[in-house]
């Protein structure tokens, strides 16, 4: 009887399904960093949002509040109620970021396209500038530089209401007649003195009306409920 081991058969090879991914279990990684690198991502996306469409949008506030839930309780080891306050945190301060980032990059060409859809606004823009520049039509010009030099005070208010009417016929003809690109050039000209006037707060603080907090509230709930899950 041959008692010689028996050589193995040949090794059956590894099944390899080309193309799978590996699915990260919930609680790979971390929460935090997840909802900080969300957070940035939304501000960013949201402000490219308004900087395309001239609108503030503070509806996004809500869903910008679902998505950093979503992502908090993704990386979550479990579910908690302390997770449900960073997601609110997260969410409060997005929005913040979003908001500054609007007033610093987007508010600019919001107004420009504002005044620039109104006809009142544009000639108003135009009026500034051709007195800056003093340049209405000779005869107009004659008589301005006449009130300016016979008083200190040479308000439109104190002009009198022929040389007023004038003034607001020729800026409303010369804001006609010119080219689109001239009239954006003085509107720009004209949004930026009166921004760099009233400064960053104002602008910012205006962001913030009675609609904006009611989506704030909302993104910071629903943040809240999906990031803390079912705690019991």
């Amino acid at each position: 009887m041959n008692d010689s081991p028996v050589p193995p058969g040949p090794r059956r090879p590894a099944v390899k399904v080309y193309g799978a991914k590996m699915q990260a279990a919930p609680g790979d990684g971390s929460p935090v960093l997840s909802g900080l690198i969300v957070s940035v991502l939304l501000a960013v996306g949201w402000t490219l949002v308004v900087y395309v469409t001239d609108n503030p949008v503070g509806l996004i506030a809500w869903g910008i509040g679902g998505l950093i839930g979503l992502a908090v309780a993704r990386f979550a080891p479990g579910p908690s109620a302390p997770l449900g306050t960073l997601a609110a945190v997260l969410t409060v301060g997005t929005v913040i970021l979003a908001k500054v980032l609007v007033v610093a990059f987007a508010l600019r060409s919001i107004v420009v396209s504002d005044v620039l859809r109104d006809r009142d606004a544009t000639t108003a823009m135009f009026l500034v500038d051709m007195a800056t520049h003093h340049s209405f039509s000779p005869e107009l010009q004659a008589e301005l530089d006449k009130q300016a030099h016979e008083r200190s005070d040479t308000a439109l208010s104190d002009l009198g209401p022929d040389l007023n009417y004038r003034i607001i016929v020729e800026a409303r003809q010369r804001a006609a007649g010119a080219t689109r690109a001239e009239r954006e050039r003085v509107v720009r000209l004209s949004t930026d003195r009166v921004m760099a006037h009233i400064g960053f707060v104002a602008p910012l603080a205006h962001l913030f009306g009675l609609l904006d907090l009611l989506w704030i509230g909302l993104g910071v709930s629903t943040a809240w409920q999906l990031a803390r899950g079912r705690t019991g």
